[in-house]
C-alpha cells in the first residue's frame, strides 16, 4: 500500500498584491497552469519557489511574510500582469521577478495596478547536480616535490657478428712420381699404375712417368 504525502497549503501561499509599490516575488517557476480572474476569465497561474523572502496582502490588509524557499502561487488576473506573463511564455526552470510598481488611473477612472516582469530562461540548476567545491590553496603547505626524471632508454643491443664463411675445400693435387724413376726401386709398379689411372692420367703419361711400355698400362686398365 502506498504512503501518500498529504498537501496542506500554508496560509499566504497565494500571493495577494497590496497597494504599495515595490512588492516583488522572485524565484524559480515550478508550474505554469490556468486559473480564473475576478471576472471568471481564464488567466495564467504560476507556481514559484521563492529565492528571496516576500509577503502577501489580503483584501483586508493582513500581511503574511513568506521566507525564501517557500512555494507560492501567483494568479495573473490583473490586466498588466496577465499581458506580460502571457507574452513571456514561461516554463518550469525559468527564473522570474514580478514587481508591482504602483497604481495608475485608467480612462474610465478605475485604478489598475502596474507590473514589471523580468525572466532568465532555464536558470534553475538541476536539483541532483552535485556542487563542485574547490579547496582553497594552503599558503603554508610545502611545495610538491618535483617529478623524477624519466630513466634513460637502454642502449641498443650490439649487432650480431657476421656468420663465419666456411673455407673452400682444399684442392688435392695428384702426386706423380718423377720421370725416369726406377720401377723396382719404389713401390709396386702395378699399384703405381692403378693409382695414376685412378688420377685420370692417360696411358702415355703414365708410361712416361713410370718408364713402362704403354701396352703394360693398357693391360693394367683391364685388371682394374
Amino acid at each position: 500500500m502506498r504512503t501518500l504525502e498529504m498537501i496542506d497549503p500554508a496560509a499566504g501561499s497565494f500571493i495577494g498584491w497590496g497597494d504599495n509599490p515595490n512588492q516583488a516575488v522572485k524565484g524559480y517557476v515550478t508550474t505554469v497552469t490556468t486559473s480564473k480572474d475576478y471576472n471568471d476569465n481564464p488567466c495564467p497561474e504560476l507556481g514559484i519557489e521563492l529565492t528571496e523572502a516576500t509577503f502577501s496582502v489580503t483584501k483586508e490588509g493582513v500581511v503574511t511574510n513568506l521566507p525564501a524557499g517557500d512555494d507560492v502561487a501567483v494568479t495573473c488576473g490583473q490586466t498588466a500582469l496577465k499581458r506580460r506573463v502571457e507574452a513571456a511564455r514561461l516554463n518550469p526552470g525559468d527564473y522570474v521577478e514580478i514587481t508591482m510598481t504602483g497604481r495608475e488611473k485608467a480612462a474610465n477612472g478605475m485604478m489598475f495596478k502596474q507590473f514589471t516582469v523580468g525572466i532568465d530562461r532555464g536558470a534553475r540548476p538541476p536539483k541532483d547536480a552535485p556542487t563542485q567545491v574547490t579547496a582553497p590553496a594552503n599558503p603554508w603547505a610545502a611545495p610538491a616535490p618535483a617529478a623524477a626524471p624519466a630513466p634513460p632508454a637502454p642502449p641498443a643491443p650490439p649487432a650480431a657478428p657476421p656468420a663465419p664463411t666456411a673455407p673452400a675445400p682444399a684442392q688435392v693435387q695428384p702426386t706423380v712420381p718423377p720421370a725416369g724413376a726406377a720401377v723396382g726401386a719404389g713401390p709396386d709398379p702395378m699399384a703405381q699404375v692403378k693409382q695414376l689411372i685412378g688420377l685420370g692420367l692417360t696411358d702415355d703419361v703414365i708410361a712416361t712417368q713410370l718408364g713402362l711400355d704403354p701396352t703394360v698400362i693398357a693391360i693394367c686398365r683391364t685388371q682394374i
